[in-house]
């Protein structure tokens, strides 16, 4: 089972460990908006050691359609860009309107696919029965 991080310290850990990066958006001093930036993402079609994938990204409602969430993904790729990435992919829900809407505006669809995820807490509570 994988515990989400209690401290700062143990969330920069679990960051590392999962080569994963965070990139957070503030408005008036409050946290708004992340996107989380893989090397590893949803399909092997687009892997390597110049290429990375946003695999977590969430706006607040309230700042949404503000621009916001788009000075983030603007902020993101110049970062990546400066560090010598060539490529940067996104994974999402195409099934989530908003999110569909919102990728679509930025990033060329080149697969689709159908992933079936099973919630493995459901084993742990099949072995208490």
């Amino acid at each position: 089972m994988n515990r989400k991080p209690d401290t700062l310290e143990e969330f920069l850990d679990f960051s590392e460990r999962n080569k994963e990066r965070y990139f957070a958006a503030k408005t008036g001093g409050e946290l708004c908006a992340y996107m989380e930036v893989s090397d590893q993402g949803e399909t092997f079609a687009a892997s390597g050691n110049l290429y990375r994938h946003i695999t977590g990204a969430y706006c607040m409602p309230e700042h949404r359609d503000r621009g916001v969430y788009k000075n983030l993904l603007n902020y993101v790729i110049n970062a990546l860009k400066s560090e010598g990435y060539a490529r940067l992919g996104v994974d999402f829900e195409s099934i989530n309107p908003s999110g569909s809407g919102f990728w679509l505006k930025f990033f060329h669809a080149y697969t689709n696919s159908v992933v079936r995820r099973i919630d493995e807490r459901i084993m742990q509570r099949a072995s208490l029965i």
